[in-house]
C-alpha cells in the first residue's frame, strides 16, 4: 500500500530544465556546424545568449494549498518512515552481505598465497631473496626520487 508521492511544481521545473538542456545542445551543434571547429573550450555564454535569462537557482516550490486533515498527514508520515525504514535495513543487509562476501574472499585469497609462498620458500628459497631483494631495491630507488620531488 506504498502510494507514490509527487511534489507538485517539481515536473513542471524538470520539464524547464530539459527543455533548457535541449536548446542549448541544439544551439550548441548549430553552432559548431557553422564554425566547423571544435568550440568546447569556448564559455557557455558565448555558445547561447540566452543562458544569461535562465535562472541560476531552482524556483521555490509553490506550496500545496489543498487542506489535509491531520490523519492524512500522519498516514503519508507513517508511509513515508515506513517506507525510508525498509530501504535502510535492505541497504544494510546489502552492505552486510557485500563484506561478508570480501572477507570471505580476501581470506581465501590470503591462503591461497601464505601457500604459495609457502611451497617457493621450499623449493626455490634462493630466488625468493633474490626477488624479495629486487623487490626491496627497487622500492628503495622509488622513495629515494619521490623523496628528492617533494622535498626540494
Amino acid at each position: 500500500m506504498h502510494a507514490a508521492i509527487e511534489v507538485r511544481g517539481f515536473s513542471r521545473y524538470s520539464r524547464f530544465l530539459s527543455q533548457a538542456k535541449n536548446l542549448a545542445a541544439s544551439r550548441f551543434i548549430s553552432k559548431k556546424a557553422q564554425n566547423g571547429s571544435n568550440t568546447m573550450a569556448q564559455r557557455a555564454e558565448t555558445l547561447n545568449p540566452t543562458i544569461e535569462a535562465m535562472p541560476r537557482v531552482a524556483p521555490p516550490l509553490p506550496v500545496q494549498t489543498t487542506s489535509r486533515t491531520h490523519r492524512e498527514q500522519q498516514d503519508m508520515l507513517s508511509t513515508i518512515t515506513q517506507l525510508a525504514a525498509s530501504k535502510y535495513q535492505s541497504a544494510r543487509a546489502g552492505a552486510a552481505h557485500s563484506y561478508r562476501v570480501l572477507l570471505q574472499n580476501s581470506r581465501v585469497r590470503a591462503s591461497a598465497i601464505k601457500r604459495r609462498v609457502e611451497r617457493m620458500r621450499n623449493e626455490k628459497p634462493l630466488q625468493l631473496v633474490a626477488v624479495t631483494a629486487g623487490t626491496a631495491f627497487a622500492l628503495g630507488i622509488a622513495l629515494r626520487i619521490w623523496r628528492s620531488n617533494h622535498n626540494g
